[in-house]
């Protein structure tokens, strides 16, 4: 490890202070779950994080040998490596990024997609909030657990107990605000449980029969490897086989890439045109924020039939001719 003793403890450098300013290095991020190194070669690189109850983490392998990780003041992306480590002190702080974990030499080990647990819906909520939607990972808070969304900007978390219990719990893109987007007194509840705003009437009502918030499952729709996004011919390089991108998320869900570098992603959004149009969408690149073509909605996944329909709108997919959003029933993702 090429850090000295110093920044190791303070888990951070002058300049990564100051890169801190400009950018979400400082961001919380989930340290719990399965991560895997690839191709993996031996058991050392299959691990598992799991809180241990006091506020520390523990780092263990598939051969049974395990550390300690500790929290860093003032860093919600990396851990204090334990002294027990057999690589210490030459490995002493585990960085996290929503895509993968360090561990010795910097080696990358990457987050296994089939862990967490996935908020659904194909109602009308994937029309209203569909940007909220898509895979949570569990993270200790205090004496409860809150959900982050993987790869986006939300948050459920637990507004309020009673007998020990958690009887509130609340959606939000602010940790701790008591204003959210979806609330539900208990996350074993489907359908009509979950109470979702609407602007519109002011207030939260409770019509949609899908939403679900339940473990992430390897049959899952949403860890599609390949979708096919059919269309007219004049959109060909937005359309093809679109292949899932490792580790990659985008608003809770995976994002996918075709031959020619295209991408089918959710942005999760920063300004208030694209927080409003939080729809799946076929941008030029990983990194762009201008779409192509976008669905109707946002549903839990592209292929879903709700995709195509947005009744709230009447719009189905679109794409863009360079001066407006043309509706085109052929296309279609499956």
């Amino acid at each position: 490890c090429n850090l000295d003793n110093k920044r190791i403890q303070e888990g951070r450098s002058k300049n990564e202070t100051e890169k801190c300013n400009t950018n979400p290095c400082r961001k919380n991020l989930p340290f719990t779950g399965d991560f895997e190194m690839t191709p993996i070669s031996n058991d050392w690189h299959e691990v598992s994080i799991k809180a241990t109850g006091d506020g520390s983490y523990l780092w263990e392998n598939k051969a049974g040998v395990k550390w300690s990780l500790h929290p860093i003041l003032g860093r919600g992306d990396r851990l204090r490596v334990g002294e027990e480590c057999p690589y210490y002190p030459w490995y002493s702080v585990a960085i996290f990024t929503e895509e993968y974990v360090t561990g010795p030499s910097e080696e990358k080990y990457y987050r296994k997609v089939n862990t967490g647990f996935v908020l659904s819906s194909t109602g009308d909520v994937a029309e209203r909030h569909g940007g909220k939607l898509g895979i949570y990972d569990s993270q200790p808070d205090g004496d409860n657990t809150r959900y982050e969304q993987r790869g986006g900007d939300k948050h459920i978390y637990c507004l309020g107990q009673e007998g020990g219990m958690c009887n509130s719990w609340i959606l939000s893109g602010s940790l701790g605000s008591e204003n959210g987007g979806l609330k539900t007194s208990n996350l074993g509840n489907t359908g009509m449980g979950w109470y979702y705003a609407d602007k519109i009437r002011y207030g939260f009502i409770n019509n949609d029969i899908t939403v679900k918030f339940v473990p992430l499952s390897t049959n899952s729709c949403i860890l599609r490897e390949s979708i096919m996004l059919i269309g007219p011919k004049i959109l060909k390089d937005y359309l093809g086989d679109f292949t899932i991108v490792q580790g990659k998320f985008s608003a809770g869900r995976p994002v996918w890439e075709n031959v020619g570098g295209k991408v089918l992603k959710i942005i999760p959004g920063t300004t208030r045109k694209e927080k409003k149009e939080r729809t799946f969408g076929v941008y030029d690149n990983l990194s762009s924020s201008i779409a192509l073509i976008r669905s109707g909605s946002a549903p839990t996944c592209p292929t879903n039939a709700k995709a195509a329909h947005n009744e709230r709108t009447g719009r189905g997919w679109q794409y863009w001719d360079g001066k407006d959003w043309v509706e085109d029933d052929t296309i279609s993702a499956i």
